[in-house]
Parts: C-alpha cells; structure tokens; sequence
C-alpha cells in the first residue's frame, strides 16, 4: 500500500498593496507576504501581535486622524462651495464625501457595529446612613438660605441705589407713587 502524503500545502495570498505588507523576512529569506497590522508595519506572526506594537501601531492610525480631519473638511468644503440657482444646494456627487468620512471614522474606531453603552453617574449618597443623608440635606439647606439671604441683600442693595434722592430733585412729589 502507497503511504499518503500528510504534507499540506499552505497557499497565502500576497498583499494586495505592497506598502501594507509586512517588513519582516522569512526563513527562505523573501519578504513576509502577509498584510501588516493596520498602523503597524508587520504582522501577526512577525510581532504585530504584541501589546507594545500594537500600541505604537494604533498611536500611529490615532497621528493621522486630525491630518485627514483637516483634508476631509477642505472637501467637504469645496463640494459645498458650488450650489445650485435654482435650490442653492451643493451640486456635487456627495457619495465621495460620505465614504471619505466612512472610512475616516472606521479606521479610528467608530464603525458601525461600536456599541455605545451609557451608565448611569454614581449616586454620591448610596452609601450614607439616614442620619448621614439628614445631616447632608441640612448643610445644603443652610448654604441654600445663606445663598439666597446674599441674592436678597444685593438686590434691595442695587433698588435702593435707583430710589431717587429727595434733596436731588425737589420738583419730584415721592407721593404719588
């Protein structure tokens, strides 16, 4: 009986943009044809998957946002500076414009499968006593009315200073009001 070969033939793709394709050699001594981490300039089985490389990759990605920001306004811009007579919206194709920013927001981690998960703020008070909480309400109280005794005295402050001066002008009856 023939022995089968139990060797397997791993076929990798190339990279299909040689900028993004891994930096590091093989053992045959040909470059590594596998696609980099994004940001990075090598790949999983080379190092992209350390937590130091991965970092640098993503300050890298993180580097280029504001620059693409700035390309994807002076876009946006041009395409909203021609308008048209007759409606004055822009006439230009706004399908570029919405991919850019598709991709912008995609590479920098707000895709559309993000989840966006709100929690509610800490109650400062969950964890106080009924005495506690009492003791706190009466503060607050005490600084509310000292607050609003401070609003009282500066308004009738400011009244008292419009309240025209008898000696002032004679000619004015303050009967009448």
């Amino acid at each position: 009986m023939e022995a089968k070969s139990q060797h397997t033939e791993v076929i990798e793709r190339p990279s299909w943009n040689p900028v993004r394709q891994c930096t590091a050699g093989t053992h045959g001594g040909n470059r590594c044809r596998r696609n980099a981490i994004p940001g990075g300039t090598v790949c999983v089985m080379h190092g992209g998957g350390v937590a130091s490389v991965q970092a640098a990759a993503k300050r890298r990605l993180l580097a280029m946002v504001e620059p693409i920001l700035d390309t994807f306004d002076e876009i946006v811009e041009s395409w909203r500076a021609v308008r048209c007579d007759k409606c004055g919206r822009p006439t230009g194709d706004p399908a570029p414009v919405i991919r850019i920013g598709q991709l912008v927001l995609d590479r920098t981690g707000f895709h559309p499968s993000l989840n966006v998960i709100q929690t509610p703020a800490p109650n400062p008070f969950a964890n106080l006593s009924e005495d506690e909480l009492v003791e706190r309400l009466e503060q607050l109280l005490t600084l509310a009315r000292a607050r609003r005794d401070t609003h009282r005295l500066a308004t009738l402050d400011a009244v008292i200073e419009h309240i025209p001066d008898d000696d002032a002008n004679p000619d004015l009856d303050l009967e009448e009001f």
